[in-house]
């Protein structure tokens, strides 16, 4: 699946990110424990699913991912290595959802978890800067909606220290 997916990457060939999604699934159905590898391979049908919606805009892909990404942070309790990283990609997955269907609780969610998934990654992760621009951009996109003048400042409060 992997090959698949790291195919698409260099070619963004529609039909390689199906191949990787359909092979996703399948190592998917082969397991059924809530264990790391289960994790792992839902992060990865989850990214592959959000790649999906990106090239066709089609809603039942980021639907399916955004169920994907809720069971990897279900399986990812506190203390789990992989939590910051599970509310990062579900944060990011809930802000696409408001900007297609305007939803503001999924942006309120969306903020919510990247908060905390911000607050757990170390000072060096590398994901660590991801998530703070979609953070960012989150809060921007709240400012935009609801004229809320905290969230502008918290954005440009990060950008400057």
């Amino acid at each position: 699946a992997m090959e698949f997916y790291e195919r698409f990457s260099l070619t963004a060939s529609i039909s390689d990110l199906d191949g990787a999604i359909q092979l996703f699934r399948e190592e998917l159905s082969h397991r059924k424990v809530e264990n790391y590898g289960r994790v792992v391979c839902l992060g990865k049908l989850a990214g592959a699913l959000i790649s999906h919606f990106e090239l066709t805009n089609e809603l039942a892909s980021l639907d399916e991912a955004l169920a994907y990404s809720k069971e990897v942070l279900h399986l990812s309790s506190l203390g789990h290595c992989m939590r910051a990283t599970a509310l990062s990609n579900l944060g990011y997955t809930m802000h696409i959802r408001f900007s297609e269907v305007l939803d503001l609780y999924s942006l309120d969610q969306a903020i919510s978890m990247l908060r905390e998934a911000l607050g757990l990654f170390l000072e060096m992760n590398e994901y660590r800067a991801s998530c703070l621009v979609n953070l960012d951009i989150a809060l921007e996109s709240r400012f935009e909606h609801r004229g809320k003048r905290s969230d502008l400042e918290e954005a440009v409060e990060r950008r400057v220290a």
